[in-house]
């Protein structure tokens, strides 16, 4: 059984090719660093978009990813 963290995942994969803002071929990506993301010990004087900008901008300064993996655009999502 999934977790509510897979699920959510799961959901958000969903939603990345329902909306065509990703191929299949990179929606697992993304779901994959949004995973790596939510494993990641926060810095409690972030705010969550902070974070979001440090983690790309962590992806970014490695230089093992490509530039579109770095998009912030597809990083966003809707908190409720």
């Amino acid at each position: 059984m999934l977790n509510d963290n897979e699920l959510q995942l799961s959901k958000y994969g969903e939603y990345l090719l329902r909306r065509r803002l990703a191929d299949e071929r990179h929606a697992k990506f993304y779901v994959g660093w949004v995973r790596r993301f939510l494993q990641e010990v926060p810095d409690p004087k972030l705010s969550l978009y902070d974070r979001v900008l440090q983690f790309i901008e962590n992806m970014q300064a490695s230089g093992r990813f490509e530039v579109w993996q770095c998009d912030c655009r597809m990083w966003t999502w809707r908190l409720e």
